[in-house]
């Protein structure tokens, strides 16, 4: 069994690192990996994080630096923000439930992450980057933050001293916005699927609710919150419960279309088992469909 386990948890790294790599020999051909001038020491902040002797070369050799505090944030349907999707989850940033999106984007969390990064110090939330980089090598989403936003360093610039930033820009874009799935994969678990909760609900007590209602319908000032943010977005990654069944995936798409946003790469994990055909068109000739995770098999129906 031992054997087993170990050749399977060999598949995945390698599995990850040939996409991965797939994904940047792409990226690499079609986009400057850094755009000069972005970050200079000329006009830098003068602060403890060392700002001002910072340069796009030493981001980019950084073994800690990673873009995605700057131009990202993610969140789980409970409302629990971490930095990215393989940041530690049992270290949030913050919860919507409890604090405004502008102020979780500076809280002590966030602006003590940044601040480390500036200074080469490392972060229990990343262990997960630094053990891949270490361990395999593998083309990390530290790694691929640099090369796919990396004309966005000039974010890093308007960094304060304490690590606070002026704006909050999300441009790429991971929010679960509820658990609602009708699969249940080996892979998920009850907090990001609703059919897993209901069988775990049926066999054991549990104080989960079976569709967490991380929903853009049922709490109208997340809504507000995250409207005025998609013009930020230059990709963004529908994930569950499941993205295609979502409402709130319809309605944010609905809202890029209307402001002529259709120049927005999508990537999706999904089992499609439910499509929407009228979108199909609307993605094939409109927006950039990156990648699909494809978990099941496609049944086209309903209409937009």
């Amino acid at each position: 069994m031992s054997e087993l386990i170990l050749h399977l948890r060999w598949i995945i790294v390698h599995y990850h690192k040939v996409l991965i790599s797939t994904e940047r020999y792409f990226l690499e051909r079609k986009l400057p990996f850094f755009r000069s001038g972005s970050l200079t020491s000329d006009n830098a902040s003068n602060s403890e994080s060392s700002l001002s002797s910072l340069s796009e070369e030493k981001l980019k050799n950084s073994k800690v630096f990673c873009l995605m505090p700057w131009i990202h944030f993610h969140i789980w349907p409970n409302g629990k923000v971490f930095p990215c999707c393989l940041a530690d989850p049992e270290i949030s940033m913050g919860d919507i439930h409890q604090q405004p999106l502008k102020e979780i984007w500076n809280s002590a969390e966030y602006k003590r992450l940044r601040t480390n990064m500036l200074s080469g110090k490392e972060s229990k939330e990343c262990r997960r980057c630094y053990e891949l980089e270490s361990s395999a090598d593998v083309y990390t989403l530290r790694k691929n933050s640099l090369a796919s936003f990396g004309h966005l360093l000039s974010e890093v610039q308007k960094t304060k001293p304490d690590g606070t930033l002026p704006e909050t820009k999300m441009a790429y874009m991971d929010i679960r916005f509820s658990n609602l799935c009708n699969f249940k994969c080996r892979t998920c678990g009850p907090i990001f699927s609703s059919s897993w909760q209901e069988e775990v609900s049926a066999h054991s007590p549990s104080d989960h609710q079976k569709v967490i209602p991380l929903s853009l319908l049922s709490q109208e000032n997340f809504w507000q919150q995250l409207e005025p943010l998609l013009e930020h977005v230059e990709e963004v990654y529908f994930a569950g419960g499941e993205s295609l069944i979502s409402p709130e995936h319809y309605k944010i798409l609905k809202a890029w279309i209307k402001q002529g946003r259709t120049d927005i790469r999508l990537r999706y994990t999904t089992n499609f088992s439910h499509f929407k055909s009228s979108i199909e068109g609307k993605l094939s000739t409109g927006f950039a469909v990156r990648s699909i995770t494809d978990l099941g098999q496609a049944s086209p129906s309903h209409t937009l």
